[in-house]
């Protein structure tokens, strides 16, 4: 007679094989590989378009710069905005080629080398 309650008998059923339980593992690996990377494109889409909506209150606020100073700056804080870098974590923004009537943002995907350039037409290029 066995000593365990009822509820612990195995009843003569076998238990899974190690061999079933790591298929099972690697399938559940592929499928979150596909949905992880299905995944990927729509956020990267969200990314750049709150990258591209950065670049245009920058170039807002160099406007209104242009208009008050009559000439372009590269201080953020001359630009009476917080720093962009400070709350997106995506991109990587720079202010260059920063002259008296001429301007060039840089939004940098980071750890990753591409983005987009705006000059102060407000044409926008991916790079």
């Amino acid at each position: 007679m066995c000593t365990f309650p009822a509820i612990y008998r195995v009843l003569g059923r076998k238990a899974f094989t190690l061999t079933e339980l790591v298929v099972v593992v690697i399938i559940i690996g592929v499928l979150a590989t596909i949905a992880i990377s299905k995944w990927q494109v729509p956020l990267e889409r969200e990314y750049e378009a709150n990258a591209r909506e950065i670049l245009g209150a920058l170039l807002r606020a160099e406007h209104n710069f242009f208009a008050w100073k009559g000439r372009f700056t590269s201080d953020w804080t001359a630009l009476a905005i917080d720093d962009p870098n400070n709350s997106d974590t995506a991109y990587n923004y720079t202010l260059e080629n920063v002259t008296d009537d001429t301007l060039f943002m840089r939004a940098t995907r980071r750890n990753q080398g591409r983005g987009l350039i705006m000059d102060q037409d407000g044409s926008i290029n991916k790079f």
